[in-house]
């Protein structure tokens, strides 16, 4: 008669365990670590033109344009700088006074962009007047 080796009802349990750890380490490891891509948040600026066209940016926009135009140009602008912009509002008659001395006095109208928040010291970097964090629900 052929002997047969007994199996130890507590041995399997431990032994899919086993298994099981063991196959997961092995994936854990072989798999590559990327890193999740960062979820960005969209914020909101406000900013003015200055007088006498002082921006580095006023000969792209020149005062004559429409509104539509202004918007279209500033967003072409603001992409060249390396912002992801969603959009960008203008009001033209946002500052009901206004003073006339160049550099520091902005003209009636404001600008208002929605962004991709991973750019904002690009941003900052271009010395916009009156820069300011708003609400994306003021434009």
């Amino acid at each position: 008669m052929k002997s047969f080796s007994r199996i130890n009802i507590i041995d399997i349990p431990s032994r899919a365990v086993q298994i099981l750890f063991l196959t997961f380490v092995l994936l854990s490891t072989s798999c590559s670590k990327q890193a999740s891509p960062v979820a960005w948040k969209i914020v909101c600026y406000q900013f003015d033109q200055r007088q006498c066209q002082t921006d580095e940016w006023a000969e792209l926009i020149p005062l004559n344009l429409s509104s539509s135009q202004k918007k279209e140009k500033m967003m072409m602008y603001l992409e060249s700088k390396g912002l992801e912009i969603v959009r960008v509002e203008l009001k033209e008659k946002y500052h009901e006074f206004t003073c006339e001395a160049c550099n520091i006095c902005p003209y009636a109208h404001r600008f208002f962009v929605e962004m991709n928040d991973k750019n904002i010291l690009n941003l900052k970097r271009l010395k916009l007047l009156n820069l300011s964090k708003c609400a994306c629900t003021e434009f």
